[in-house]
This record gives C-alpha cells, structure tokens and sequence, in this order.
C-alpha cells in the first residue's frame, strides 16, 4: 500500500503555558490541498495548535512534520525554509496602515523576491482582479470595509503561492453575507492554486462549508475529528451543544 502524503502531522503534541494544560496528547493529519477546519470553545488550544504549525511556538512532547518533515530540531535557517511553504491570514488582517492596497499586497514579493516593477504590478494585478478590489488599489486600509480588509489580506498571504495557508478566524466580526463571500473565496483559492488550508474559526457554518475534514478541540483534547458530514452527526455531547449553540440540528 502506497503511504498516503500528509502536509501536515501531529503526533501526541502536548503543551503546557504558565502551568496550563493547553494541549494534550493531540494526534491528527491533514493531506495535500485539502481543508482542516478547527473548531471550538474560546480557549480550547485552536490558535496554539496553529502556532506549533510554523514553530512560534515548540510542543512539550510529540511530533510535528511539515510535508513529511519533522521540524522538532531544525536549526533556524532551515525552519525558515519550512515557513516559506506558508502564508497567514490574521484575524485582524494585519495591514500596514501607511501603505495602499496594492503596496500591501505587493510587500512580500517587495521583501523576499527580485522581481522588476513589472512583474510585480502583473502579479498583484492578478491578485486584485481575483478578490474584485481592482478599482481600490490606491485606497489605504483605513477607508476600507472589514470584509475588503480580509480579502486584501488574503491576497497578500497568498502572493507568494505558498503550499499552505493558515486563517486565524477569516470571519470574525463579519456579517453572515460577507462571511459567505470569504468562505467563497476560500473555497475558490484552494480549487484554483491548490493550496493546503487550516482555518480555526468559531464559525461553524463557515467550516462545515469549506472543511473537508473538522478537528474540534475542547480544553485541550481532540473531541472530534471527521467530515462534515459525520460531524454534524457526532454523538459527543460537547460536540452536539457546539451544533445546537449555533442553531446547526
């Protein structure tokens, strides 16, 4: 039997933080170019377990790989090599206040490529075409919406063409129709480049319509771990109030 790939891989990742059990013992993988979905509580760990993902923040015991590599003991220079495999999107879009649009977006390629001025409006041309914000590529981040915020910094974490993408809560502080636009969008990102996608959110709705598998953690431990569809039929009574707190029968 042929092992399947995995992009990413934990393995028995434990974490404690000022004497806190924040992760116990929590196993789960994802393949290439599909969508993990995490979910739960606030303080139930889905925002440290994003964080162990590029190593800002080291487990206590277990394993970590990255696209089959263990990134346990990797000296700096190749742990940045790892990260380069990666683009964010912050909760808070994370903008630079003084530069427009399409400064922001063209900063990574400004900072980690060679490109001419060309190629770089060419690719962040794209990329604004792609999110439908080309008329605004002169507008600073302060005169935009808090949706158009997330698409500019969607663009940004995927200027690069990275093989992951991390979203720390795409759709927090979103009305439910601009939720659905990111969600599309997500959706779309990851059918035309291919990309390999970890979204926490406490939205559930958004990550029953963009996860191929949900990771539901709860004080720490894994709670439930399965498609969509199992998940909206889990028979875990911590799983079965997170769906009825969200009116999801």
């Amino acid at each position: 039997n042929k092992a399947i790939l995995l992009m990413i891989c934990f393995k028995n990742v434990s974490k404690e933080l000022s004497n806190q059990k924040i992760l116990s013992d929590i196993s789960f993988s994802i393949e290439p170019k599909k969508t993990l979905a995490i979910v739960g509580l606030s303080g139930a760990g889905k925002s440290v377990t994003l964080k162990h993902m590029v190593r800002l923040i080291a487990p206590d015991s277990g394993e970590i790989e990255i696209d089959g590599v263990s990134i346990k003991n990797l000296k700096r220079a190749e742990m940045r090599l790892i990260r380069l495999k990666f683009g964010f999107l912050f909760q808070s879009s994370a903008l630079l206040q003084n530069l427009s649009v399409f400064e922001n977006i063209a900063l990574p390629l400004r900072q980690r490529t060679y490109y001419l001025e060309d190629k770089i409006c060419e690719l962040v041309n794209q990329r604004l075409d792609w999110i439908d914000l080309k008329s605004f590529s002169n507008l600073m981040p302060s005169e935009l919406s808090g949706g158009m915020k997330k698409r500019v910094g969607l663009a940004r974490a995927t200027i690069m063409n990275p093989e992951i993408i991390l979203y720390d809560e795409p759709t927090s502080g979103l009305d439910p129709v601009t939720s659905r636009n990111i969600d599309n969008l997500i959706i779309k990102l990851n059918n035309e480049i291919g990309v390999t996608s970890v979204v926490v959110t406490h939205d559930l709705i958004s990550a029953l319509s963009i996860g191929d598998k949900i990771l539901m953690l709860h004080k720490g431990n894994v709670v439930e771990f399965s498609s969509p569809e199992n998940f909206v039929k889990s028979q875990v009574p911590i799983v079965q109030d997170f769906l009825k707190a969200q009116n999801i029968l």
